[in-house]
């Protein structure tokens, strides 16, 4: 198994606790206290190592805040953000899905106090410092990388409000996006995208409803970015979200339905919705503002809907129309594989 490291400033590894008794509660890592010389600055990049079977059906976690920090777009319906596939509870093939969860349940959660994980607050400088725990955390300054055997973890993060660099999560097991739920913002990214899922039946379940900032203004935005590649999710919301530069939604076997913003803030990246053969309805946008990069350089078709044959064509024509009206290069789209028929 690979050993993943944590930028505290010098290099230190990070593992998890794969004991009995790590295995047993909720799992956690522990600082090892290996310096290596090397300057990273302060950012710290958290990898959740493998916690052994800890299993993949998330519970509610601890109580958050994202009914107050997302000004209420989180309660816009009162069923599961995400109620295709098998279903609650259900099973596709022999395998056991996530529960579901009623988003309107966040309004009733208690605020988190605050907790930063920061490297001041790594128990660094002995051998064995004992657990770190993620429970509870509501900032961490550094990366979330979940990657495919340890998707568990994500039950200790239902605190999460901020991650001061990208989100990243890989599974390969059903899994629920649910303890996501509260969190607001992430700040940097790696290839432009911010926050990137990819796996095998993995579930919205009012996970990044509350998402409203991706990358920051001193950064110029790098990172405003998300990728969305995964099978099993019927349908992907951000009704909260403030702005974004690239949206590549690729290769999605069950999605359904993508909304978002109506007058989101486009910040002249990348607009891919392509190759999602269910994909019949695209929500938001109509209304979208455009920040023009005049330095840029474009390498690829910067506005692809391609490929999604139940998706109306006049939807991606409609955009391509209101876009190259704010100034949008007509050179830049790709657009075919659509279906032909538009609602009336």
């Amino acid at each position: 198994m690979p050993i993943p490291l944590v930028w505290v400033g010098e290099r230190t590894r990070l593992i998890a606790d794969t004991t009995e008794a790590g295995r047993n509660d909720a799992p956690h890592a522990y600082a090892m206290g290996m310096s290596v010389p090397g300057s990273c600055g302060v950012a710290l990049a958290l990898l959740i190592a493998a916690c052994g079977n800890v299993g993949t059906s998330v519970q509610p976690g601890t109580a958050g805040s994202a009914g107050q920090a997302a000004g209420g777009a989180i309660s816009t319906g009162g069923g599961p953000s995400d109620s295709g596939g098998a279903g609650v509870g259900g099973t596709a093939g022999s395998e056991q899905l996530p529960e579901l969860h009623s988003c309107l349940e966040i309004a009733n959660e208690a605020p988190c106090p605050e907790r930063v994980l920061t490297a001041s607050t790594l128990p660094l400088g002995s051998n064995d410092p004992g657990p770190v725990s993620l429970e509870g955390v509501t900032d961490l300054d550094g990366d979330l990388d979940i990657e495919d055997d340890n998707v568990g973890v994500l039950a200790t993060l239902g605190c999460l409000r901020r991650v001061r660099g990208h989100v990243s999560i890989r599974s390969s097991q059903a899994t629920s996006l649910w303890p996501l739920r509260n969190l607001v913002e992430v700040a940097y990214g790696v290839g432009g995208a911010g926050l990137s899922l990819q796996g095998k039946r993995l579930r919205q379940d009012c996970g990044f409803l509350a998402l409203r900032r991706l990358g920051t203004e001193a950064l110029g935005y790098r990172g405003s970015g998300i990728d969305l590649e995964a099978t099993g999710m019927t349908q992907f919301e951000l009704p909260a979200l403030e702005r974004i530069q690239h949206l590549r939604i690729v290769r999605n076997a069950e999605l359904k339905r993508i909304q978002l913003p109506s007058a989101l803030p486009l910040l002249d990246g990348q607009l891919w919705i392509r190759d999602n053969p269910a994909l019949s309805e695209l929500d938001g946008l109509e209304n979208a503002t455009l920040s023009l990069d005049t330095n840029k350089t474009a390498t690829l078709p910067q506005y692809q809907f391609q490929n999604n044959p139940l998706l109306p064509g006049c939807v991606a024509e409609n955009l391509r129309a209101h876009l190259v009206g704010l100034g949008a290069d007509p050179a830049t789209f790709l657009i075919s594989g659509n279906a032909s028929s538009c609602p009336k």
